[in-house]
């Protein structure tokens, strides 16, 4: 893992655990979760020369949540390797919409990508009506567009 690539993920780290904890001290219903998915990157093109338009779709399971399926839609710079998206996780209990940055490190030997995410929730339904929280997103990407992921957060209700 390259120096630049820890010091994002560091950086990330503690600009989302800061904001998620800060902002809702105060509240009642502090949730937090691990998850682990897999899933596929299903479409990619270009979006302007210097940026790259991705799809994902991911399915995989959430502490006190259960199974979950989300659908991840990002634009990458790719003189950078940073990005932004926007992400829709849906359960039985309800869905829970997000925003989120991002950073994709240079492809390794095998062509593969390693990525790391800074997620803010922006909405949900269902259990997940009105809540606000982080989750942050660490995982790797083949280069068939392969996903594994893990990831940490934290819901306020």
């Amino acid at each position: 893992m390259s120096t630049s690539f820890r010091r994002s993920l560091g950086f990330l780290f503690v600009i989302a655990s800061a904001a998620a904890f800060a902002a809702d001290a105060q509240a009642q219903d502090i949730q937090q979760f691990k998850l682990s998915a897999t899933g596929q990157v299903v479409s990619q093109a270009p979006c302007s020369p210097t940026q790259l338009c991705q799809s994902a779709i991911v399915s995989g399971k959430a502490t006190r949540f259960g199974a979950f399926t989300g659908q991840l839609d990002e634009v990458i710079d790719i003189t950078t390797g940073t990005y932004t998206g926007t992400g829709t996780f849906a359960t039985t209990r309800g869905a829970l919409s997000t925003t989120y940055v991002g950073r994709v490190s240079q492809p390794d030997s095998s062509g593969g990508v390693k990525f790391l995410e800074a997620h803010q929730v922006t909405g949900g339904t269902g259990q997940f009506a009105g809540a606000t929280g982080q989750l942050l997103i660490s995982g790797r990407a083949d280069a068939a567009g392969g996903l594994t992921i893990d990831g940490l957060g934290a819901l306020v209700r």
